[in-house]
C-alpha cells in the first residue's frame, strides 16, 4: 500500500460527527438486543438480564413484544446446537417464567392491562410449528417445551390457549424427524387428560410401542401418565431391544408405583426381566431401585416380599432374588429371616434352602442353620410328607446333600426314607431327581447307588407288570361276559321282532273287520315293541371305554422316571451291561402304551440309552423314525425329534447311517421343520443347527437343510416363533464364520436359496420374503474377511473364491431375465462383493458377463451403477498387473477367447438349469397337493389327454405347496398321520384352500406353508461334447470351467442320458414331423407367463389334423 492511499483510508473511517436519533421502537429493539447479546454468552448474566427486559417491557408492553419476537427469529434457524443459541433459549423459557410470576402478583402494567406475555409470545411462536423448514419446527417445539416446562401455575393457564398448543403438536408427534417429535412429547406431557379419551396418551402409547427412534420412545416413557390403561404397556418396555429404554422403564416404574399395585404375574416377570438383563448398567440399576424402592417398602422383610410373589408357582424367579437379596445382605438388615424348623412356610424353606446354597458356594459354614441331627431331620421330612406339603418336602429334600452323613444311624435312617419315598409311585414325577442326587451323596460307592436305585426300579417294574396282566385278564373276563350277553340280547331282538310280525298281521286283519279299537291297541303295542327293539340295537351297539390303570400307569411312569434320572446322574463312565435289560422289559413295552405322556418319557429314556452306546443306537434308530412317521402326538413327535437329534450329535450321522438312509431320514426330520406345531418347529431347527455347527452330518444334507433353515429365519410366519428365530440368529453367524469349509457350503446354497424366493408360488409367504435383505444377509454370511482370526492363519482368504463366483452366478441370472424386478436387485449386490485381484480368472470372466449385463439392462440409473463399478474393476485389475510380470498379447487373446466360449456354453447350460428347477416346482405343485382337484390333474399327468390339456394348464399354478417336500407315510392303527401343512390339524375341519392367506390357527400355532425342497433334475443335457459342472465344484476348484448347479443338492454324476420326453400337444402325425419339434441343439425357451403359453397350446390344438382314433 502506498503513502498516498493512507489518508484516504483514515479519513472514510472516521466516524460521523451527527447521530441520526431512534425511534422508541428501535430503542426498544435495541435494548433487548443488547440483553440477548449479553445472555448469549453465559448464563450467568441471565438474572440481570432478565430485570432489565421486564423493564422495557412494563414500559410498553406491545412495542416490546412485537420486537422481542422478532429478535428471536435468527435462533429459529440455528440448526447446530450451539452454545450460545441454547443460552438464548434459556433466557427466553426463564423470561417467560418470570413475566408469568410478575403477572400473577400483579406487580406489572401489562398484568393491570389484562395481557399475559406467555400466552401471546407463544401463540405467535406456534405459528411456525408446521414450517417446511425443519430447523424451525424443532426450534418452535424447543422454546415451547422449555417455557411450559418452566412456567409456573400451570393449572392456570387458558383453555383456548391449551387447545391451540394441541392442536399445533400433536400432528408433530407424527414428524418425520426425531428431535421435532421428541421436544413434542416435551411440549405435550403437562397436557394429559386422564379423565377422558386423550388424544396425546393414545399417541404416546403408540409411539412408545412404535417409534423407531430410541431417544423418543425413552422420553415418552418418561413422560406419560402411569394409568390403568398406560401401565401395562409401560411395563412392557423392560423388554425394550435399546437399553437406554428399558433403564427409563424401571425408573419410571420403581419411582411411581407400588409393588402391591401390580398382579403376581407381573411382578414376576418384571423381576425376572431385570434379573436376567443382558446390559450390565441398566441390571445394576434394577438392582439398585428393587432394593431402595419396593424391598424398602417391605421393611426389608423377607418373608412378606415372598409372600407377595408366590414361590410355589414362580419358584426359580424367587430364587434369583433371594441370592440377590444375599448379595447385599452387608448392606442392609434382613428381617424375617429365622428359620423355625417346626413351622416352615413355603417362603422360608425356600429361603433357608437358597441360603444354604449361597453359602455353600462361598464356601462358609453353614452348621447353624442344619437341624441338630440327621434323625430330627428325617422325623421333619416325614411330618411333612403326611401333611402332602410336596414343596417344602422338595427343599429338604436338597438341603440334606448338605448334611454330615458321619453318623451311621442317621445315615442309615435318611437312606431307608429316601429309598421309601422312590418307590412312591402316586406322584409319579415328584421329587426324582432330588431323591437320587441325595442318594448318590449317601452312597459314594457306585455300585451301592447303581444296585439301591436298580432295585426299585425292578419293585416299580415288576409291579406294574402285575397290575397289566391282572387287567388283560380282567379285560378277557369281561369280553367273555359281553359276548354272552349280546347273544342273550340277539335271542330277545328275535323274539321281539317275531312279535312284531305276529301283530301286525293281528292289526291288519282287525282293520279289516273294521275292529278300530282292537287294531289301535295292536299299534300301541307294536310300538312299544319298537321301542324295545332299538334299545335292545343300541346296548349291541355300544361300545365300552375302557378306562386305563391310573395306578398301573403311574408305576410305570415312576419307573422311566427313575431310570431317566439315572442314567443322567449315573457315575461316569457308565456301564451299560448292567441295565440293558430294562430296555426290552421297561421301554419297549411302554411305547406300545396307549397313553400319551407314557409314550413320550419312553421315547425320552430310550434316546438316552441310544447316546450311551452306538450298538443300541443302530438298533434302535429304525424304531424312533417310524414313530416319528407315525406319531401324532406333539409331545412325542418332539420326544423323537430330540433323541434322534442327541444319538446323530453324539455318535454322528456317517457312523450310524449310509448316505442313502440318512437322506430318507432327515428328509423325514426336516419335514417336521414345517409343523403346525410351533414347539415341533422350533425343536427341528434347533437340533439341525447342533447338527451342523458340530459337523456330523453328510455334507449334501448340510447344505439342503441349510437353505431350508434361512428361508424359515426370512419367513413372515415364523414372525412369532421367537425362539426359533433367535437361535437361527445366533447360528448362521456362527456357523458360516467357523471355517471355510462352512463357508463354501453357503456360498453353494446362494443362488438355489433367491431361486426358491423369486420363483415361490405367489400366494405362499415365501414369495413375501424380501429378497434384496436375504441377499445382503447371504453375502456378508460369505464374506472371507469375517472368517475367525484362526482360519485367517490357516489359508489364505484370496484363495476362495467366494464373492467372485458368486458375483458370476449373479450375471448370469441377470441375463436369463434383465427386465424382471430382482435382476435390478441383483445389479444393486456386485458393490458389496469382496473381491480380490489376485484372482484374475474369475475377475476377467466377472467383467466380461457384466459387460453383456450392461448392455441387456433397460434401466439407466442400473447402467450407470454397473458403469461405475466396472470402471472400479478393471482399475483394481490394472493396479494389480503393474506390480507383475506383463502377459503376452497372445496368452491375454487365448485368455479371453476361452472366457467367451465358456461364457455362451455356460448361458445355454444355465438356462436348460433354470427350466429344469422351475419344471420341478410345477411337479412339486402336483405331487404335494392333498385336495381332490390335485388328485384329479396327477390323474390327468398320467394319462392325458389332449381335451383337457387347456385344463391342466390353467389348474397348474392353482395349490401351494409346502416349505419343505413332505415323504409319504405308512399308516398304523397305533401311529395315526399327523396332520400336515396341507392338512387341518383339527379333526374334521376344512383343509385350508391354497389360495388362501397364510392365517394362524390359533393365538399360539402357526401353520407355515412354503415351497417344497428343490432338487436338481439331470436328466436335461446339453448336445454332446458339453459337461455339466456341479456348484460345489465350482467352489473347490479355479482352473477348471465354472457352472451353477440348479438345485439344492450335489449333483451326482451320471450317464448322460436322452432328453425326457414332454406331453406332445398336437396329434401323433403332427408330432412326428420336423417342423413341430424344437431342436435339441436349441435351448427351451420358458414363456414370460402363463397365458401366453395356453394361448400357444390353443393355436397349436386347433391347426393340427386330427386322426382318426383321436375323433373316435
Amino acid at each position: 500500500m502506498s503513502s498516498s492511499e493512507q489518508p484516504k483510508k483514515k479519513a472514510t473511517s472516521e466516524p460521523s460527527k451527527k447521530k441520526k436519533k431512534l425511534s422508541k421502537l428501535d430503542a426498544i429493539a435495541e435494548a433487548i438486543a443488547k440483553q440477548f447479546n449479553k445472555a448469549q454468552k453465559s448464563k450467568a448474566s441471565h438474572e440481570k438480564c432478565i430485570a432489565s427486559l421486564l423493564e422495557i417491557m412494563n414500559d410498553d408492553y406491545e412495542k416490546f413484544l412485537e420486537k422481542f419476537f422478532e429478535l428471536v427469529h435468527p435462533v429459529l434457524i440455528v440448526s447446530k446446537s450451539e452454545k450460545s443459541a441454547e443460552n438464548i433459549i434459556q433466557l427466553i423459557a426463564k423470561f417467560c417464567a418470570a413475566a408469568k410470576s410478575q403477572e400473577l402478583s400483579s406487580e406489572s402494567n401489562a398484568a393491570e392491562q389484562g395481557f399475559d406475555f406467555t400466552v401471546d409470545f407463544v401463540d405467535n411462536l406456534i405459528v411456525y410449528a408446521n414450517a417446511s423448514n425443519k430447523t424451525v419446527r424443532y426450534r418452535v417445539a424447543q422454546i415451547t417445551s422449555q417455557i411450559i416446562e418452566k412456567s409456573p401455575m400451570l393449572e392456570e393457564i387458558d383453555e383456548d390457549f391449551v387447545n391451540s398448543i394441541k392442536e399445533k403438536f400433536v400432528p408433530r408427534l407424527r414428524d418425520k424427524l426425531p428431535a421435532v417429535r421428541l421436544m413434542a412429547v416435551s411440549v405435550l406431557a403437562k397436557f394429559q387428560d386422564p379423565h377422558s379419551q386423550c388424544a396425546i396418551m393414545s399417541e404416546f402409547l403408540r409411539m412408545m410401542g412404535s417409534d423407531p427412534n430410541k431417544d423418543v420412545r425413552k422420553e415418552t416413557v418418561k413422560r406419560i401418565f402411569l394409568l390403568k390403561q398406560t401401565l401395562g404397556p409401560v411395563v412392557e418396555k423392560v423388554k425394550d431391544i435399546k437399553e437406554e429404554v428399558r433403564g427409563a422403564a424401571y425408573e419410571k416404574i420403581f419411582s411411581t408405583v407400588k409393588m402391591r399395585n401390580f398382579t403376581i404375574q407381573q411382578r414376576v416377570n418384571m423381576i425376572n426381566y431385570g434379573l436376567e438383563e443382558r446390559d450390565a448398567n441398566v441390571k445394576a440399576q434394577f438392582e439398585r431401585l428393587f432394593i431402595e424402592k419396593w424391598f424398602t417398602d417391605f421393611k426389608f422383610d423377607i418373608s412378606m416380599l415372598l409372600t407377595n410373589l408366590d414361590v410355589i408357582e414362580y419358584e426359580t424367579t424367587c430364587e434369583k432374588l433371594i441370592r440377590l437379596i444375599l448379595d447385599r445382605s452387608d448392606k442392609i438388615e434382613i428381617v424375617g429371616d429365622k428359620v423355625d424348623f417346626q413351622s416352615l412356610t413355603p417362603e422360608l424353606a425356600l429361603f433357608w434352602r437358597c441360603k444354604c446354597q449361597y453359602l455353600a458356594s462361598k464356601k462358609k459354614e453353614i452348621d447353624d442353620l442344619l437341624p441338630p441331627s440327621i434323625t430330627g431331620f428325617v422325623h421333619l421330612v416325614i411330618e411333612y410328607l403326611k401333611q402332602y406339603d410336596e414343596f417344602v418336602v422338595r427343599q429338604l429334600l436338597i438341603i440334606s446333600k448338605y448334611l454330615d452323613y458321619s453318623d451311621e444311624v442317621g445315615r442309615s435312617n435318611v437312606h431307608s426314607l429316601l429309598s421309601e419315598m422312590l418307590s412312591s409311585f402316586h406322584d409319579p414325577e415328584a421329587h426324582v431327581k432330588e431323591i437320587i442326587e441325595s442318594l448318590k451323596c449317601i452312597l459314594p460307592n457306585p455300585e451301592d447307588f447303581q444296585t439301591t436305585i436298580l432295585n426299585r426300579i425292578d419293585e416299580l417294574r415288576k409291579a406294574a407288570l402285575s397290575m397289566s396282566k391282572n387287567r388283560n385278564i380282567q379285560g378277557e373276563h369281561f369280553e367273555l361276559q359281553k359276548k354272552e350277553r349280546i347273544q342273550q340280547l340277539n335271542l330277545t331282538k328275535q323274539e321281539i321282532i317275531i312279535k312284531i310280525q305276529q301283530l301286525t298281521v293281528e292289526k291288519t286283519n282287525l282293520a279289516q273287520k273294521e275292529e278300530y279299537l282292537a287294531a289301535k291297541e295292536k299299534l300301541d303295542q307294536i310300538y312299544v315293541l319298537y321301542r324295545q327293539l332299538k334299545e335292545i340295537e343300541a346296548e349291541i351297539t355300544k361300545r365300552d371305554e375302557v378306562r386305563p390303570d391310573m395306578e398301573e400307569i403311574c408305576l410305570w411312569l415312576r419307573a422311566l422316571q427313575t431310570t431317566s434320572e439315572f442314567i443322567m446322574q449315573a457315575y461316569l463312565p457308565v456301564d451299560i451291561s448292567q441295565f440293558i435289560y430294562l430296555v426290552d422289559d421297561l421301554i419297549l413295552i411302554a411305547l406300545d402304551h396307549d397313553f400319551d405322556n407314557l409314550r413320550s418319557l419312553a421315547i425320552k429314556t430310550l434316546g438316552q440309552f441310544s447316546s450311551l452306546n452306538i450298538d443300541i443306537a443302530k438298533q434302535h434308530v429304525g424304531r424312533l423314525v417310524t414313530i416319528l412317521s407315525q406319531e401324532a402326538n406333539d409331545d412325542c413327535i418332539n420326544a423323537v425329534l430330540q433323541a434322534l437329534f442327541d444319538i446323530f450329535r453324539i455318535h454322528s450321522v456317517p457312523t450310524l447311517l449310509s448316505q442313502q438312509e440318512s437322506k430318507k431320514i432327515i428328509l423325514k426330520m426336516k419335514d417336521k421343520c414345517s409343523s403346525s406345531s410351533r414347539q415341533v418347529r422350533t425343536t427341528g431347527c434347533e437340533g439341525f443347527a447342533r447338527l451342523l455347527l458340530t459337523n456330523t452330518m453328510y455334507e449334501q444334507d448340510s447344505a439342503e437343510i441349510l437353505s431350508d433353515l434361512i428361508l424359515l429365519l426370512f419367513n413372515e410366519a415364523t414372525e412369532k416363533d421367537h425362539r426359533l428365530r433367535q437361535c437361527l440368529t445366533i447360528f448362521f453367524p456362527a456357523y458360516a464364520y467357523k471355517s471355510a469349509n462352512n463357508m463354501k457350503t453357503m456360498a453353494s446354497i446362494f443362488i438355489n436359496t433367491l431361486r426358491r424366493v423369486i420363483h415361490a408360488d405367489k400366494k405362499s409367504t415365501l414369495s413375501k420374503i424380501n429378497i434384496q435383505i436375504l441377499s445382503q444377509y447371504l453375502l456378508d454370511l460369505t464374506n472371507p474377511e469375517k472368517l475367525s482370526d484362526k482360519q485367517k492363519s490357516e489359508i489364505k482368504v484370496d484363495t476362495l473364491c467366494l464373492h467372485e463366483n458368486i458375483g458370476i452366478a449373479l450375471a448370469y441370472e441377470i441375463l436369463l431375465k434383465p427386465t424382471s424386478k430382482e435382476s435390478q436387485i441383483y445389479c444393486k449386490l456386485f458393490p458389496s462383493l469382496s473381491i480380490y485381484n489376485t484372482n484374475r480368472y474369475q475377475i476377467k470372466k466377472l467383467i466380461a458377463l457384466l459387460e453383456r449385463v450392461r448392455e441387456k439392462i433397460p434401466n439407466k440409473i442400473t447402467q450407470r451403477s454397473l458403469d461405475k463399478y466396472l470402471e472400479t474393476v478393471q482399475q483394481n485389475l490394472t493396479k494389480s498387473k503393474e506390480g507383475e510380470e506383463q502377459e503376452g498379447d497372445d496368452e491375454t487373446t487365448n485368455l479371453d477367447q476361452k472366457i467367451v466360449e465358456e461364457i455362451e456354453l455356460e448361458v445355454s447350460q444355465i438356462e436348460m438349469d433354470l427350466e429344469v428347477f422351475i419344471d420341478a416346482l410345477d411337479e412339486k405343485h402336483i405331487e404335494h397337493s392333498r385336495t381332490p382337484n390335485a388328485a384329479k390333474r396327477q390323474e390327468r399327468a398320467k394319462n392325458p389327454n389332449q381335451s383337457e390339456i387347456r385344463v391342466n394348464l390353467i389348474e397348474i399354478g392353482e395349490e401351494r405347496t409346502k416349505l419343505f417336500s413332505t415323504p409319504t407315510q405308512s399308516k398304523s392303527s397305533r401311529y395315526p398321520t399327523p396332520p400336515t401343512i396341507n392338512e387341518s390339524p383339527i379333526q374334521g375341519a376344512k383343509a385350508p384352500s391354497p389360495f388362501t392367506p397364510l392365517t394362524p390357527q390359533d393365538e399360539e400355532e402357526l401353520d407355515i406353508r412354503a415351497t417344497p425342497n428343490r432338487k436338481s433334475i439331470s436328466s436335461k443335457q446339453v448336445s454332446s461334447g458339453r459337461k455339466s459342472i456341479t456348484q460345489k465344484d465350482m467352489y473347490d476348484s479355479e482352473d477348471t470351467i465354472e457352472e451353477l448347479s440348479d438345485g439344492d443338492s450335489i449333483l451326482e454324476e451320471k450317464e448322460p442320458q436322452q432328453p425326457r420326453k414332454k406331453i406332445s400337444f398336437a396329434s401323433p402325425e403332427a408330432s412326428s414331423s420336423s417342423s413341430s419339434r424344437p431342436s435339441m441343439n436349441q435351448p427351451p425357451i420358458r414363456k414370460s407367463s402363463t397365458k401366453q403359453l395356453a394361448d400357444e397350446i390353443s393355436n397349436l390344438l386347433n391347426n393340427a389334423p386330427m386322426s382318426s382314433d383321436d375323433e373316435d
